[in-house]
């Protein structure tokens, strides 16, 4: 059901990038590459209506700040950003003329990094490239949750 291929090309070789903490300075960027990116998800989810500009949502931003962030880097700038607070994935975001260049498979392993324990996440049922992404890297579906956009899936992983 998830196993479609996506070829990725990465836009940066080793070496040419780095996944390092967010700097309060990043605000900009992350709010720019959410809002660019966040509608993509929500038109995954059948969802009709917009999502508000993360400057404009006082709860996004609350669990932003509890979250330990990093971002990805390249020459180019900040292209992505994931959090995580204790297992829980809560933020993985990439611009979206950067989509499927390996950028969120390099935050989501470095976060992974970081973690201790079981990892997990959740992500809407008919966001293929992400659910993908996740099953790629090892998380299993363990739930799946009707909510009033859709289907959502809690994803675990056993081991990093």
């Amino acid at each position: 059901m998830w196993s479609f291929l996506i070829k990725h090309h990465s836009i940066a070789k080793p070496g040419e990038f780095q996944v390092r903490e967010y700097r309060e300075s990043d605000w900009p960027t992350v709010c720019q590459i959410y809002d660019l990116a966040k509608p993509h998800e929500v038109m995954a989810s059948g969802f009709k209506g917009s999502p508000l500009p993360l400057q404009k949502d006082q709860r996004q931003i609350d669990s932003f700040r509890r979250q330990n962030v990093f971002v990805y880097e390249t020459s180019k700038g900040v292209l992505g950003f994931a959090g995580f607070e204790d297992n829980y994935i809560g933020w993985l975001f990439v611009s979206p003329e950067y989509f499927r260049h390996g950028i969120a498979r390099s935050l989501l392993k470095h976060v992974l990094t970081e973690m201790s324990g079981h990892p997990w996440l959740y992500a809407m049922k008919n966001h293929f490239a992400a659910v993908d992404l996740y099953l790629s890297e090892g998380f299993s579906v363990v739930e799946e949750i009707q909510t009033v956009h859709g289907f959502k899936l809690r994803l675990t992983k056993e081991s990093k």
